[in-house]
């Protein structure tokens, strides 16, 4: 569980950022926009509880922990569904909103790369589109990505249109490799939020097997494009393959 607090000044800048994470690891829970206030708290700090192998800390008796290490899934999505809030709060297209507090090259970059190559469309939110972006990073690799999907109105089921990723891990030792990685990553973050499902009936677990276990298929996703974006004096990340 995640909880954000944030002050935003008139003109769209952000002032103060509260944010606290609550039995998912604290990796990757400190922001990387340019907020002159802001604090991070993680309960328990990831380290202290896989030292004591509790990851609950005092909040229940049940051991629990990120879901699938690393743990910065959980703070990513959270961070970056806030970030949206505020720039439709601010009036101003997310994209925009997103360079407006970020001065880190790097990260820069690969959002520049990933827009363009998706061709977005500056608009501001709710645009009644299906068109998403988010930024993340982990063990120094910056990623932005940008998706498209559709929605059957009379079913609610969501297809994938089109996904833009742009990666900065250093020099790419091995570009098949990496890019493998990247892709597989992209289809299991799509897994998670269209598909993936572990259901539960008076304390009986209902899906034991992949045959109601529904995982992503690469298919579902009409287009993805894959893009490098990299500093050459930076030296090889070690982490292409945990995107945020």
């Amino acid at each position: 569980m995640v909880k954000i607090r944030s002050g935003m000044t008139a003109d769209g800048k952000i002032v103060s950022w509260d944010f606290k994470v609550y039995a998912a690891g604290d990796w990757g829970s400190v922001t990387f926009y340019d907020i002159p206030n802001q604090r991070t708290t993680a309960v328990p700090v990831t380290g202290i509880a896989w030292q004591k192998m509790d990851t609950a800390g005092d909040l229940h008796p049940f051991n629990v922990g990120p879901w699938r290490m690393p743990g910065v899934n959980t703070s990513t999505f959270a961070r970056e569904s806030h970030m949206d809030v505020l720039a439709s709060k601010a009036g101003v297209d997310p994209v925009e909103f997103r360079m407006r507090h970020l001065s880190d090259k790097r990260m820069r970059r690969v959002l520049e790369a990933a827009v363009k190559q998706f061709d977005w469309k500056p608009t501001r939110a709710p645009s009644n589109q299906g068109i998403g972006i988010a930024c993340g990073t982990w063990y120094k690799t910056c990623v932005a990505t940008v998706v498209q999907v559709k929605v059957d109105k009379s079913t609610g089921k969501v297809q994938v249109e089109r996904v833009a990723t742009a990666v900065d891990a250093g020099i790419i030792v091995n570009p098949e490799g990496a890019r493998q990685q990247v892709e597989g990553c992209v289809s299991m973050g799509l897994g998670y939020a269209l598909s993936e499902e572990v259901r539960f009936s008076n304390g009986e677990i209902l899906d034991k097997n992949f045959d109601t276990y529904e995982i992503h298929a690469s298919r579902r996703c009409r287009r993805s494009r894959l893009f490098w974006s990299t500093i050459r004096n930076w030296l090889p990340m070690g982490s292409p393959n945990h995107r945020p």
